[in-house]
């Protein structure tokens, strides 16, 4: 099946002249060229043989919607990434059809998960590193989108096709990155467009697909179990300079993250347990009024405790003070490729792997403590299975408690250095 308008490869002659007939006439009364005209256009290339195609009506009808781009009457090639073979073209005709027909006013509409209000969020209020990435993903959009002269049906295409083959995550980062680009362009009509786009859900079901909530790739790294042979290794790998040896354990400890470490104190409280202070980072804790701090306990004669003393002794209360995230990451990728070939895991393992592994332990500590204080089935009650949530989100430092129900999925192995 290619197209439901008429465009099935039939040996029935009459039906396919009978769709572009329709379509020409269409176009001779003067209306332009749809996207399910530009689809068929494109699958009408696909199957031809090097421009050789099978009838007249098919050049004619393929020429006149792509000399529409450039308002003159010569062929046009297709841009040379093609969307057709990536997505089902007639769910993306029927998507993209009805965006163009009922176009509605501007209007941010709710993620469906996290239940937020799908807007830009004010560039001045991002973060130095998500203006970097955007800057980046947008560049390369942008020349994308100038080299292959991609319309706004080719735009919503490569969307769908995300959402077709990609996860939420990805789909959602390739939607903001499109909308952030068409406002930088005053490209108010494909705002509108991508705005109205399904959820993604929605989209995957309309493709008779399940949702894909986090992607293959993802699960692993989150999922991955940190050996105490691996975290002794990549202290070793890693520079002495401003302490970046401690890192690693210092990350999985505490489930701080990477640009929250230079915030890092250590203190030892009077009955002897240490106490590590982190500062967090996250702009949305601030809007939302939430804790700008957390602190994890250890207790007195803990394998954590002491470590954490020792290398008080050694680098200071505040050992990663004067520390670079993005030097530290450069280091953290090259000590990960010199020990691939001893440590296979390794190579699923990203710096965020550590805040996993630390919430997997935590949650494991936290549902001990409700069961034996609650018994068995105390997840049967809500209130009780949401302060067990809390606790791990106060941990981690989350503002949207929502967000904890990603970490702590299996168990991560114990060690001493």
């Amino acid at each position: 099946m290619l197209l439901g308008l008429g465009l099935e490869r039939e040996r029935n002659e009459t039906q396919e002249i009978s769709f572009y007939a329709k379509r020409i006439e269409a176009f001779e009364r003067g209306e332009r060229p749809n996207s399910t005209d530009e689809l068929a256009a494109r699958r009408v290339w696909n199957l031809s043989g090097d421009g050789e195609f099978l009838s007249d009506r098919e050049r004619e009808f393929y020429e006149i919607v792509f000399a529409a781009r450039e308002k003159e009457e010569k062929e046009i090639p297709l841009p040379t990434r093609d969307w057709s073979d990536k997505i089902n073209l007639d769910v993306a005709a029927e998507i993209v059809d009805k965006l163009y027909q009922n176009l509605p006013a501007w209007e941010p509409k709710k993620d469906h998960f996290r239940g937020r209000k799908f807007e830009l969020k004010d560039w001045d209020k991002m973060s130095e590193t998500s203006r970097k990435e955007y800057g980046k993903r947008i560049a390369a959009l942008d020349k994308e989108i100038q080299e292959e002269r991609y319309t706004d049906t080719d735009i919503l295409c490569m969307l769908l096709a995300t959402a077709h083959q990609k996860s939420r995550s990805s789909f959602y980062l390739e939607r903001a990155t499109i909308q952030r680009w068409a406002k930088m362009n005053g490209r108010e009509e494909l705002q509108k467009l991508v705005n109205s786009l399904h959820e993604y859900a929605k989209i995957k079901k309309k493709f008779g697909e399940r949702p894909v909530f986090t992607s293959k790739k993802t699960k692993e790294r989150q999922r991955t179990e940190i050996s105490s042979q691996t975290v002794a290794a990549l202290m070793k790998e890693l520079p002495n300079t401003k302490n970046q040896q401690f890192v690693p354990y210092v990350l999985l400890i505490s489930g701080a993250r990477l640009s929250e470490l230079p915030s890092v104190k250590i203190f030892t409280n009077s009955d002897g347990s240490v106490a590590l202070k982190i500062d967090t980072v996250k702009l949305g804790c601030a809007r939302k009024n939430a804790p700008n701090s957390r602190r994890i306990e250890f207790e007195a004669e803990s394998i954590e405790a002491r470590q954490l003393t020792a290398i008080t002794e050694r680098c200071g209360r505040q050992p990663f003070e004067k520390m670079n995230c993005a030097t530290f990451r450069s280091n953290f990728r090259a000590a990960k490729k010199r020990l691939e070939g001893t440590f296979p895991e390794i190579k699923q393992l990203d710096i965020h792997s550590f805040r996993h592994a630390f919430a997997t332990e935590q949650r494991g500590h936290i549902e001990q403590k409700y069961q034996k204080k609650h018994g068995e089935d105390w997840r049967t009650n809500e209130k009780l299975a949401t302060a067990a949530r809390d606790e791990l989100a106060k941990l981690l430092g989350h503002s949207d408690k929502k967000i904890t129900g990603r970490y702590g999925h299996k168990p991560v192995k114990k060690f001493a250095i």
